[in-house]
């Protein structure tokens, strides 16, 4: 287990940020996690890479990824 103040995914202590496990522009109250910067960006790469390939297959429309999606794909990067 990650001790406090360092990123759950990779254990660094650098550059550290919060990760919003629920995107804010949903306006719900949400966890957050903490990961460096590197994991961070990794992370968010992932939702938009999800987002993107749910959009083909929806016509490619635009698709919002839904508040379980987001914990998902977050459970994976971080156990996966």
């Amino acid at each position: 287990m990650k001790k406090k103040g360092e990123c759950l995914k990779c254990g660094s202590k650098e550059q550290m940020t919060m990760h919003h496990v629920i995107p804010k522009v949903f306006r719900v109250p949400t966890r957050r996690v903490r990961l460096c910067r590197s994991c961070h960006n990794l992370i968010e790469k992932s939702i938009s890479e999800e987002e993107h390939r749910i959009g083909n297959l929806h016509k490619g429309e635009r698709y919002q990824l839904r508040n379980i999606d987001y914990i998902y794909i977050l459970d994976t990067f971080l156990n996966g």
